[in-house]
């Protein structure tokens, strides 16, 4: 029973590792700086003008890259007339590294996809929005799951609809930090040192 403390403890060191995941929120309003983080000080405002301009490698610090899709900066998609959004007929991106939620919040009269592809090109999931009202109506696509997600694709439902899209949030696996690494490196010591000793008990 003494050793019980010892091996709750070393326990703790392996499973209290944090979840090796976290959200990036993407708003189309700013882009990141050379840290290739949002919400940081070196964050520069999105190159957007009042009239559609090409979104392309803005993103690019945070290893985020864009195939299709124009930035518009007006109050159309949230009432802020300084507001930053995505708008056209198809949307696409991809990723340095891989992805294993996004989310895309849609504006429009119509319904639209969300597709999401593996390294090698192969659907992993979609997600879809049936707007039949032929109202505008908010709502948000998203995809998750185990499979990691490489590149995403977004259409309307007729190839003459207009998409409008905002705050797309992913959910990636960042590299564990080398005290991560150590502490979960001291956990599995210590239970392979108390299995050692209880197995040498057992001979």
């Amino acid at each position: 029973m003494r050793k019980l403390p010892g091996l709750m403890l070393a326990a703790a060191c392996v499973v209290s590792q944090p979840a090796l995941a976290r959200t990036m929120n993407v708003d189309f309003n700013t882009t990141p700086g050379a840290d290739g983080k949002f919400g940081t000080g070196d964050d520069a405002s999105m190159p957007a003008q009042s009239y559609p301009g090409w979104i392309r490698e803005e993103l690019a610090p945070a290893g985020i890259h864009f195939t299709d899709g124009n930035m518009v900066r007006s109050a159309f998609f949230d009432g802020n007339a300084r507001n930053v959004f995505l708008s056209a007929p198809t949307f696409g991106a991809y990723f340095d590294r891989p992805v294993y939620g996004v989310s895309v919040d849609t504006f429009a009269k119509w319904g639209a996809t969300l597709t999401g592809f593996d390294v090698a090109g192969n659907v992993v999931a979609t997600d879809s929005f049936v707007n039949d009202e032929q109202q505008y109506a908010y709502a948000v696509l998203a995809l998750s799951g185990r499979a990691a997600i490489y590149r995403i694709a977004v259409h309307a439902d007729h190839p003459d609809h207009i998409l409008n899209l905002d705050n797309m949030v992913l959910t990636v696996a960042p590299v564990p930090e080398p005290a991560q690494y150590a502490l979960f490196g001291i956990g599995l010591a210590a239970l392979g040192i108390a299995a050692r000793r209880r197995n040498k008990k057992l001979a």
